[in-house]
């Protein structure tokens, strides 16, 4: 959806923080403005590991200042059944790109 839309984007690009560690956000986008914002798809919450893994991430997140409360972090997620709402999707884009 993002190329529909006309969002350029770089998939899993990897992500350097402080101390070493790193990170492959599904999506890196960088603004016409120079603004970098990181979007992460959760398409298996409905599995307990992988929803323990994206609590940890978050938090990482949250600790080198990317989160959603910034500006610069986008979630979305699939429903327990595996269903992902275009509609939601489309919004999240729509604000991205300011509209």
């Amino acid at each position: 959806m993002l190329f529909y839309e006309g969002v350029q984007y770089k998939y899993e690009l990897e992500k350097k923080f402080p101390g070493g560690l790193t990170c492959k956000p599904d999506f890196t986008i960088t603004k016409p403005n120079g603004d970098v914002v990181y979007w992460e798809h959760l398409g298996l919450l409905s599995d307990p590991g992988y929803e323990n893994k994206w609590k940890w991430k978050k938090k990482f997140y949250e600790n080198n200042d990317i989160s959603e409360a910034i500006g610069n972090l986008i979630t979305s997620e699939d429903d327990r059944k595996g269903g992902l709402d275009t509609r939601v999707i489309k919004e999240k884009i729509a604000a991205l790109k300011g509209k």
